[in-house]
């Protein structure tokens, strides 16, 4: 469970597969509240919020500012990996996994030009919403790759 300052983390974090809910219209007491309810840990860079309201939940206090430094912090503290496979396998709009879905099923529901370019789809279990590895993905994976982040 992410605070409201760590936005871009949390996104980088279901880029990479890993289950992070962010809300950025809760307080902190309630962020705390769906922490407890949900059994999360709590990312913050919020001192007061990691010791004081949720000093009976697991949290970690991210140090850095920097996107690349607080990934590379979660990924040694939780011993995380970032491959390949796991880019993308979790909606970026709910939080639920994506599966694998037929070509022809996407038809009308995505750019023409993508449907002419794209052969593998996915849908989001829960929303609904459709992607596809094209160049949003590629950037991605070179990104964590030059920040040496990147597992296989």
């Amino acid at each position: 469970m992410a605070d409201v300052m760590l936005g871009k983390l949390s996104r980088y974090l279901l880029i990479c597969g890993y289950d992070c809910e962010y809300r950025k219209n809760f307080p902190d007491r309630k962020l705390v509240e769906f922490a407890r309810s949900e059994q999360r840990i709590i990312l913050s860079r919020d001192h007061e919020l990691c010791l004081e309201l949720a000093a009976d939940l697991p949290t970690t206090l991210i140090r850095s500012t920097k996107l690349r430094k607080q990934l590379r912090q979660l990924k040694e503290e939780y011993e995380l990996t970032f491959t390949r496979e796991q880019l993308f396998q979790r909606c970026l709009k709910c939080n639920q996994k994506v599966v694998p879905v037929e070509r022809k099923t996407v038809s009308g529901k995505v750019p023409a030009k993508t449907y002419n370019w794209i052969d593998d789809y996915y849908r989001c279990s829960d929303c609904a919403s459709i992607y596809w590895h094209g160049t949003h993905f590629e950037a991605i994976e070179k990104r964590l790759n030059r920040w040496n982040l990147l597992d296989d």
